[in-house]
C-alpha cells in the first residue's frame, strides 16, 4: 500500500507533467512537448488522490516500467526521453485491441515532503459539446480531445512509490473490478502484492477478532452465528465489498464501536480500500459444524476440527 499522511497528502506537488497522444490508430505515438500544470495542478492532483483508493500490486522482475522510473528518478534530465518510452510501450500492448480507445498517456512526477511519487495514467479522450453565443444566436462546438473529472476517462492509472526496495504500486483500472486487465498489467509487468488467498485469510481474522473484541456486549450465540454468515458470503462467490460484507455478517443493528474495531482491523490487515475475489478454499476454514448438549450449550466446530472431534453418549 502507498499510504500518505493528512500532511503528506496536502503537500502533494506535481513537479514534472507531460503526455503524448496514444491508441489512435497510428504505428507510433503522437509525441509532445512537457508543459507547466500550472493553474490545473488541483485538477491532476485530485486524479492522483484518487489512485490511492486502488490495488497494490509489486513488479515482476525486470520490469522495463520499474526501470525507466527508476532511471529518471536517477537522473532527472531524462524524464522527457523516458516518457517516450513509456508510451512506445503502452501505445504497442493495446494496438491491436479495437476496445481500446484514443487517448493520452500521462506521466507525472510528484513529490510530497520526503517521498518521491511517479503516476502513469491513461486518459481517454472524452467527446463533449461546448456552445457559444453571437447575440442570441448559439453556436454548438464538438470538442474531442478533452480532460474531463468523469471518473470513466481516467481509464487506467499506476501511482508508484519508487522510494522502497520493492516498489509499491497502486492500480486503478475502471475495466476490471478488483483487477487490472491484460494489456495494463502486461504494460506495467505486475502481480499483486497478496494472493487472494492471503487476503480472504485475513478477512477472516478480521472478522473473528472484532467478534471476540466485542463478545461481552453482543448476545450469547453472536460471534459464532457471525463466523457462519462469514462462510455463507464467502461461498457466493462474490468480490470483497467493505460494506456489503459488513452488513451481512454483522448485521445492520450492530453498534458504531463495532464498526469502528471492524474498519481498524481492516485497516491493520491492509485490506481498506482492497478490490479482490474471496478464496473459497481459504474460506472454508470459517465454517462451523453447531453441535447442542443435552445440557442446552451449543458448541461449534469448524469443519477442519470436526474429524477429530469423539461424542459420547451416557
Amino acid at each position: 500500500m502507498i499510504e500518505l499522511t493528512a500532511e503528506q497528502l496536502a503537500s502533494l506537488r506535481i513537479t514534472r507533467f507531460i503526455f503524448h497522444v496514444v491508441h489512435h490508430g497510428a504505428d507510433e505515438p503522437e509525441y509532445l512537448n512537457e508543459i507547466d500544470i500550472g493553474e490545473f495542478e488541483p485538477f491532476f492532483l485530485d486524479r492522483i488522490r484518487s489512485i490511492l483508493k486502488g490495488t497494490p500490486y509489486e513488479f515482476n522482475p525486470h520490469a522495463e516500467v520499474c526501470g525507466i522510473l527508476q532511471d529518471i528518478s536517477d537522473d532527472p534530465s531524462e524524464f522527457i526521453e523516458k516518457s517516450r518510452q513509456l508510451a512506445v510501450s503502452l501505445h504497442s500492448h493495446g494496438l491491436d485491441d479495437k476496445r481500446i480507445k484514443k487517448g493520452v498517456m500521462i506521466l507525472m512526477s510528484i513529490v510530497t515532503l520526503e517521498k518521491e511519487l511517479f503516476a502513469i495514467i491513461k486518459y481517454e479522450h472524452d467527446q463533449v459539446l461546448r456552445y457559444r453565443t453571437e447575440g442570441a444566436k448559439v453556436i454548438l462546438e464538438n470538442v474531442a480531445d478533452t480532460f474531463t473529472q468523469s471518473p470513466d476517462a481516467m481509464q487506467k492509472a499506476a501511482l508508484i512509490d519508487m522510494s522502497d526496495e520493492n516498489p509499491v504500486v497502486m492500480v486503478l483500472d475502471r475495466n476490471v473490478k478488483g483487477g487490472i486487465s491484460g494489456f495494463f498489467q502486461g504494460f506495467l509487468n505486475v502481480k499483486r502484492a497478496k494472493s487472494e488467498r492471503e487476503m480472504t485469510e485475513a478477512l477472516i481474522d478480521v472478522v473473528r477478532n472484532t467478534s471476540h473484541k466485542h463478545a461481552e456486549e453482543l448476545p450469547r450465540d453472536f460471534a459464532a452465528d457471525i463466523q457462519v454468515r462469514a462462510g455463507e458470503f464467502f461461498e457466493q462467490d462474490a468480490p470483497f465489498d467493505n460494506d456489503q460484507f459488513f452488513d451481512k455478517v454483522f448485521g445492520p443493528d450492530v453498534s458504531e464501536d463495532v464498526k469502528s474495531t471492524y474498519r481498524h482491523y481492516l485497516q491493520k490487515e491492509d485490506l481498506a480500500n482492497e478490490q479482490f475475489y474471496l478464496d473459497r478454499e481459504a474460506a472454508s476454514n470459517v465454517k462451523r459444524r453447531k453441535i447442542k448438549t443435552a445440557e442446552g450449550i451449543t458448541i461449534y466446530v469448524s469443519d477442519k476440527g470436526a474429524s477429530t472431534l469423539q461424542i459420547s453418549y451416557c
